[in-house]
């Protein structure tokens, strides 16, 4: 997601990415965000949101134009369909997430959400950029996956 956005920020200046839960990583279960934002020098353009109980993630969601999900091509992904997926989508707005197990039963590309491939980036970003070129037909997109 990173460094998609990393590819997409220099086309886009307004657009600003909001990572929200982030916790202290553990190595070879999830990259170190905070780094890496430092790394990419996306320190300007990426709010690192800590976690916060339950009942406030929607008010932080709705705040978002976007919502991304990304999921990588994982045992683990293919045999659930996480719940974030789903409270994403329950918001109205565009959400992204990836064709990975599941998830192809409760998002239907450009219908209901939108899909990106796994684990590539450059998809990522072009999906990420078709919504923000098309904002109306992506707020009826996400109109529908509510």
């Amino acid at each position: 997601m990173l460094q998609a956005f990393k590819h997409l920020s220099p086309r886009r200046k307004n657009v600003r990415l909001a990572v929200l839960g982030v916790m202290l990583p553990t190595p070879g279960e999830w990259d170190d965000v905070p780094q890496l934002t430092k790394d990419l020098h996306l320190e300007d353009t990426v709010i690192i949101v800590p976690p916060v109980i339950h009942a406030e993630v929607p008010n932080i969601l709705s705040a978002c134009d976007i919502l991304c999900a990304p999921k990588l091509d994982m045992a683990v992904n293919r045999a659930s369909i996480p719940i974030k997926v789903i409270e994403y989508l329950s918001m109205g707005l565009p959400t992204v997430t990836t064709t990975v197990g599941e998830l192809n039963r409760i998002v239907t590309d450009r219908v209901n959400g939108f899909m990106a491939k796994p684990g590539d980036v450059e998809d990522l970003e072009a999906v990420l950029e078709e919504i923000i070129l098309n904002p109306e037909h992506s707020q009826e997109v996400g109109r529908r996956g509510r």
